[in-house]
């Protein structure tokens, strides 16, 4: 597809509850810079992404101009519209894709070169059900689902900024259990940090 329609970035999602703060969603497949990523993800910028606010507010291909223009009308989204024309190139393009009027997921891509033509974006509008669905279908590293209930709410807890001395007063535990609990949540998604245990657990979707 590269031949056809040149990108630098693409990144291919399932969709979160609609709505601004309503979840992470699931990050399928992506070439995005690590870097990027992990601070995207740790940030929870997926909440405040104008690309993705865009994209769930209607049906059609968003471009730049309307990524911008979200961007603009609300200056809490500015930082992370900066950071991502920084990183991964000025030029947008987001397929929304829906099923039975609800968003499912979009196929989100990017370019350093000149804004995505319209001959492109019809292109791309055609392909994307085919790449998300070749998505879904993608192996997850590791075991997407060997988290416990209980470390699945300590991460979530911490994804918001909360101590461990915090989550435990939260959940009626001990401040130690639940640092044994997250200890686990890292180990188990073969992190090398809390933060780094969040990210891996909101890119995976077992955590909003």
């Amino acid at each position: 597809m590269s031949i056809d329609v040149p990108f630098d970035v693409y990144a291919i999602s399932v969709a979160p509850a609609c709505g601004r703060g309503g979840g992470s969603g699931r990050l399928l497949a992506d070439n995005l810079p690590e870097d990027y990523r992990r601070r995207y993800l740790e940030h929870r910028d997926f909440e405040r992404d104008p690309v993705m606010l865009a994209s769930r507010a209607g049906r059609l291909p968003v471009r730049t101009a309307e990524v911008r223009a979200v961007a603009e009308a609300d200056p809490e989204l500015m930082p992370c519209f900066a950071a991502a024309v920084a990183a991964l190139g000025p030029a947008v393009l987001a397929i929304p894709l829906r099923f039975r009027n609800r968003l499912s997921g979009d196929v989100v891509f990017r370019r350093r070169g000149a804004e995505f033509s319209d001959a492109e974006v019809g292109y791309c509008e055609l392909a994307a059900p085919a790449l998300l669905l070749a998505a879904t279908e993608l192996p997850v590293a590791g075991p997407p689902d060997d988290l416990t209930p209980r470390e699945r709410e300590c991460l979530a807890w911490t994804s918001v900024g909360k101590t461990a001395w915090e989550i435990g007063s939260i959940l009626g535990i001990s401040e130690h259990t639940a640092v044994a609990h997250l200890n686990g949540a890292v180990r188990k998604l073969r992190a090398v940090s809390r933060a780094q245990a969040v990210a891996e657990a909101l890119r995976r979707g077992l955590i909003d």
